[in-house]
């Protein structure tokens, strides 16, 4: 599963990494130019053909828990994140993909 999966690097360098142990199965991508580009290399085979998803705060990742080993996000977490008397607080898609993260382990 890639999260903020950009335009397909970390899932390529995942494959390198892990050879043909590694398949990605859902790709969520908000970013029209980044999302593109990763449809771009999915109809070259570039990349591994799944389905790609739009909002990660709107993902519905309850159904891959259990299925996926292993979820890789791409996103900046700098301007993710807002410093408070409290400490660090995620924001936006942080929070987003911190919740769904939180989900697929449950």
């Amino acid at each position: 599963m890639a999260l903020c999966a950009g335009a397909g690097g970390l899932e390529l360098a995942l494959h390198v990494a892990l050879g043909d142990d590694y398949r990605c199965v859902v790709y969520v991508e908000r970013e029209a130019y980044a999302a593109a580009t990763l449809v771009a290399r999915l109809a070259d085979q570039t990349l591994d053909t799944a389905p790609v998803r739009d909002d990660i705060t709107t993902f519905y990742g309850e159904a891959w828990s259990g299925v996926v080993d292993l979820v890789s996000a791409g996103f900046s977490w700098v301007d993710r994140l807002r410093l408070t008397g409290n400490g660090v607080v995620p924001l936006g898609a942080a929070v987003a993909f911190l919740r769904l993260r939180d989900r697929l382990s449950a």
